[in-house]
């Protein structure tokens, strides 16, 4: 007979792979339920860090993250706290050890469950076994429940079916299940609950299961362009090219809101199963938990692989402080600067409902960070960065699993401070807490190659590319202009030119494509082809100076005396700009680098250096400061941004 275990209002039955509070089950996913068994079969002892992961993950190549993640999502559960653990100890540099007292018992029948083992090949559905979702409410009365029970039953038998695919090895001929898209939910009730909301909490999702190995996950950014109001939700699967197909709407009607959602086999044009969701508007982060909880045990997929999923969204209490954060991550999608502002202003107001929200420090942080350093912010670079550089530090403190933290700190270590060290740690960190994360590997490789590690910067570029291989660059357009963008910045013109022209194919008005295109485009001697495609970004690209620019820098370096003039006439209408929209500083350094008046670009670069509005990987790398180098005043302008001798040209 196996052995149960008593700890607190705790029971652990190992063998049923069951744990109970209070004699309610307790829903863990697999991982956090083998390293429990594994903590407290130790009886007390300390159990090592490597023996834990070769115990839980076996023959599988795993990061010291996965178990940390798994431990705080395990303390989560327990009831333990980040300035108390009652429960699970840290032993540094060792591992991790149960503390509390453990009673050995015989394990009690469950009520409700049949005993005996299932015959072979039998598809069964153990309901104890499923996720603990409190606010999964029933409306069933006894006297509604034999109308109800039809629908039961198609419910329960479709669940069985998904559920005992997901829990064995597909047979001879059976198709696997591989893809999901969450789409974002449809606000029915807008004069309440913001259109966005049904955005954010769809990305949040997505999220939460956007690290698991068994089943890609379609990012948010990818599924907005097809997402289209009165869409039909299996066109849009299609498109994705996903077998699964998340879905809903979102409704709030007095101090509820309510989330009905259905799991869409595409293939089969069936759905799974489908599910309403009701909470308190305080208590709005639960609605996230129970529906990933619901998908990720329909596939056995283990949560903890998202930080900020595990942490940040469970780190309030004031269900206002979760609305505005997810209305902050809606528009944080948006790619333009109204839209981190909009994403700014949600952020900051759920930290005025709670100031130690460190899910919403982090984003905002990052938001801050990020629109500094692309020069997108009316307030002066540095102040934001400075500014951005105190909130994450302080969300990492709040909260050390939360990559957006990381994510701000290393691009202002990077683009403000110069510390290319500093940097790389960070940014080594938010790939390490999220690995499918794109932008993580993006600014991970921009450090290295400030650092002057070539190879180990274009290696992270192409497991950036390979983690997106088979996808059609409308799936990722995001993912591979980061990847064209170091392609360039990294010599590798030919690899540049072809995502980037996949993007522009696709998306012909993604200005910031067509302009790096064309510069790989000439670096390749193709020079017709890069003046159509800048003639083609000015039209298209938000910040169209830089396009100018860009144009007028070709335009300036060409043997055609007619050329040379449109290039000088295009870098007078830059300096004449209105003082309300004026060029970038960068903007005229290019211009003037191409029209050979190499004093008045190094000035501008210099006054960017020192407002903090040039990324350090332009100035050491891009193709379009070549005219300056050797310079001995950009050689001064290179040594005081830290980046030592420049690149040969």
């Amino acid at each position: 007979m196996h052995l149960a275990y008593e700890f607190g209002p705790f029971r652990l039955d190992p063998a049923a792979r069951h744990l109970f509070r209070d004699g309610e089950p307790v829903g863990l996913t697999p991982k956090a339920f083998d390293v429990l068994v594994a903590l407290v079969e130790a009886g007390g002892e300390v159990v090592e860090r490597e023996r834990l992961m070769d115990r839980v993950w076996p023959a599988t190549a795993v990061v010291d993250a996965n178990l940390t993640q798994t431990v705080s999502v395990l303390r989560r559960v327990l009831g333990d706290t980040a300035t108390e653990h009652s429960y699970i100890a840290t032993v540094p540099g060792r591992g991790y050890q149960f503390t509390a007292p453990v009673e050995a018992a015989v394990p009690a029948p469950v009520a409700g469950r049949f005993q005996p083992a299932p015959p072979p090949g039998e598809k069964t559905w153990d309901a104890a076994r499923r996720p603990s979702v409190p606010g999964w409410r029933s409306r069933l009365t006894p006297s509604r429940l034999l109308l109800a029970l039809p629908a039961l039953v198609a419910l329960l038998t479709a669940l069985a079916v998904v559920a005992d695919r997901a829990h064995r090895e597909p047979e001879a001929g059976e198709r696997t299940v591989q893809s999901l898209a969450v789409l974002p939910l449809t606000v029915l009730t807008p004069e309440s609950l913001e259109p966005a909301f049904g955005v954010g909490l769809s990305d949040a999702i997505t999220n939460r299961l956007s690290n698991q190995g068994s089943l890609a996950v379609r990012s948010t950014q990818a599924v907005l362009p097809y997402a289209r109001a009165g869409s039909d939700p299996l066109e849009v699967a299609r498109e994705l090219g996903v077998d699964l197909v998340l879905t809903g709407t979102a409704r709030q009607s007095g101090g509820e809101v309510r989330v009905s959602v259905q799991l869409v086999d595409v293939e089969r044009e069936h759905p799974l199963w489908a599910a309403t969701f009701d909470q308190p508007t305080e208590s709005l982060f639960a609605i996230e938990d129970q529906i990933a909880e619901r998908v990720s045990w329909d596939f056995a997929l283990d949560l903890v692989g998202t930080a900020e999923g595990a942490h940040g969204r469970l780190a309030t209490e004031s269900g206002e402080a979760y609305r505005q954060f997810l209305l902050g991550r809606a528009s944080f999608l948006e790619r333009w600067r109204e839209g981190s502002e909009r994403a700014i202003r949600h952020f900051e107001r759920a930290l005025e409902h709670d100031p130690e929200y460190a899910a919403a420090l982090a984003h905002l942080a990052m938001t801050r960070a990020l629109m500094a350093s692309n020069g997108n912010c009316w307030a002066p670079s540095r102040r934001v960065m400075n500014r951005a550089l105190v909130e994450a530090r302080r969300a990492i403190e709040l909260d050390p699993e939360i990559p957006e933290g990381y994510v701000a700190l290393g691009a202002v270590l990077m683009n403000e401070r110069y510390d290319w060290s500093g940097a790389d740690e960070a940014f080594r960190q938010a790939v390490e807490l999220d690995p499918a994360s794109s932008r993580s590997r993006y600014l991970l490789a921009m450090a290295l190659a400030l650092r002057g590690e070539d190879e180990r910067a274009w290696a992270e570029a192409r497991r950036l590319e390979r983690a997106r291989a088979g996808l059609p660059p409308a799936l990722d357009a995001d993912g591979r202009f980061s990847y064209g963008l170091l392609a360039v910045f990294l010599g590798h013109y030919e690899e540049g030119r072809r995502a980037l022209a996949g993007i522009s194919a696709t998306e012909p008005h993604r200005g910031g494509a067509r302009m790096y295109l064309a510069i790989s485009l000439e670096a390749l001697g193709r020079s017709e082809q890069a003046l159509t495609e800048l003639e083609a970004a000015t039209l298209h690209y938000r910040s169209s100076h830089q396009a100018a620019a860009t144009l007028a820098h070709y335009l300036g370096r060409s043997d055609d005396p007619g050329q040379r003039a449109r290039g000088r006439e295009i870098l007078e209408g830059l300096e004449e700009q209105p003082e309300t929209a004026p060029a970038s500083l960068l903007s005229l350094a290019i211009a003037h680098a191409g029209a050979g008046s190499k004093e008045a670009a190094i000035r501008y670069l210099w006054q960017a250096h020192e407002a903090r509005e040039v990324l350090p990987i332009v100035v050491q790398r891009d193709p379009r400061l070549d005219p300056l180098r050797g310079e001995p005043e950009f050689e001064r302008l290179l040594e005081a941004m830290n980046l030592g001798q420049a690149p040969e040209a």
